[in-house]
C-alpha cells in the first residue's frame, strides 16, 4: 500500500545526462563546490521568461487588477528562492559536501533551463508530465570563463498529484539534481 501511495504521489523520469565537454574527474578530492543559477536563457515552452511573464501579467491583470503583478512577484520569488534552494538541498544531501561555498575551487552553474512542456493533468486523472532540458556547467570559481565540464540533462519529466507551474519547474530541477549527484559521486 505504501508503494502504491508513493507511486501516486509523483512521477518522474529522466534521460541520461550527456557530457558535452570535459569530464567530472576534476571533482576528485574536492570538499565543497559552489552552485549558482543563470536564468538569462530561461525558457518556458517557446517563450523566454520575459515573454512568459509579460503575457501572464497582462492576462491576469485584465481578469483582476493587480493579480498579474502578484503572480510576477511570486514567480520571481519562487525562481530565486524555491528553485535554487530545492536544487542545492537535494544536491548537498546526495553528494554530502557543502554546495554553497563561494570560496570553493569549482562552481556549478545551472543554466539554459528550458521547460519544453508545461505538462497538464495529474497523476490521478492522467495527463502529460512537465518536461525540462537543463545544462550543468562546471567552471573554475576564480576564472568562470574556464569551463571544465558541461553536462546536459536531455529530458527530465515530472508529474505530481497537483501543482502549479512553479512546482513543476522545481520538481524537474530536483529530479535532474539526483542524477547529477549520482554522476558526481563517482568522482568525489
Amino acid at each position: 500500500m505504501l508503494m502504491f501511495g508513493l507511486f501516486l504521489g509523483n512521477s518522474q523520469t529522466t534521460k541520461a545526462q550527456e557530457i558535452i565537454s570535459g569530464d567530472l574527474s576534476f571533482l576528485k578530492n574536492q570538499t565543497s563546490i559552489n552552485v549558482v543559477f543563470d536564468f538569462t536563457k530561461f525558457k518556458l515552452e517557446k517563450e523566454t521568461e520575459a515573454e512568459f511573464l509579460a503575457r501572464e501579467v497582462a492576462d491576469k491583470n485584465k481578469k483582476e487588477a493587480g493579480s498579474g503583478d502578484k503572480f510576477k512577484e511570486n514567480w520571481i520569488n519562487d525562481r530565486d528562492v524555491k528553485f535554487v534552494e530545492a536544487f542545492k538541498k537535494v544536491l548537498g544531501e546526495r553528494v554530502r559536501i557543502p554546495v554553497n561555498d563561494p570560496n570553493a575551487k569549482y562552481t556549478l552553474v545551472v543554466c539554459n533551463i528550458n521547460l519544453t512542456n508545461k505538462g497538464w493533468g495529474n497523476k490521478i486523472s492522467g495527463g502529460n508530465p512537465a518536461e525540462m532540458i537543463v545544462d550543468f556547467k562546471f567552471v573554475e570559481t576564480a576564472n568562470q570563463n574556464n569551463i571544465v565540464c558541461l553536462l546536459r540533462e536531455g529530458r527530465t519529466r515530472y508529474m505530481a498529484m497537483t501543482g502549479t507551474l512553479s512546482q513543476k519547474v522545481q520538481g524537474c530541477l530536483e529530479y535532474s539534481t539526483a542524477f547529477l549527484a549520482k554522476n558526481m559521486k563517482k568522482y568525489l
